[in-house]
C-alpha cells in the first residue's frame, strides 16, 4: 500500500480517531493483529467513510484482505456506536425514567 511505511501503526491507528473513538480493545487488537499495510488500507477507508472516496483493497490469496475487510467495518462500526452511544444511553434512560413514573401513575390509580 502507498504510503504505509511513512506512518507508524500508532500514527494511524491515531489518524482513526484512535483510544477514544475506537476503544482501547479494537486498538490493542489492531496494532497485534495487523501489519503496517493492513493498517494503512483500514485508516484509509475508515478515513474516506462517507466522504465519496473508495479504498481498494487486494492481494494475492491468503494476504489477509478479507481480515482486513472486516477490520474496515469494525472500526467503522464502533467509531459510530461511541459517537452516539452517550446520547442513546442518556435517552434510554430518560424513557425508562419516564415509563417508572407512568407506571407508578397507572397502578396507583383507581380503576
Amino acid at each position: 500500500v502507498k504510503g504505509s511505511s511513512s506512518k507508524t501503526k500508532a500514527q494511524m491507528l491515531h489518524q482513526m480517531g484512535g483510544v477514544n473513538a475506537l476503544g482501547k480493545g479494537f486498538t490493542k487488537y489492531a496494532t497485534l493483529k495487523f501489519n503496517p499495510s493492513q493498517l494503512h488500507a483500514i485508516s484509509a477507508a475508515a478515513e474516506e467513510y462517507g466522504e465519496g472516496g473508495f479504498t481498494l483493497i487486494k492481494g494475492p490469496p491468503g494476504t489477509g484482505k478479507t481480515t482486513t475487510l472486516v477490520a474496515v467495518l469494525n472500526s467503522l462500526h464502533i467509531r459510530q456506536f461511541n459517537k452516539y452511544y452517550e446520547e442513546v444511553r442518556r435517552i434510554a434512560q430518560a424513557v425508562t425514567g419516564a415509563g417508572k413514573v407512568a407506571i407508578g401513575h397507572a397502578a396507583r390509580s383507581k380503576p
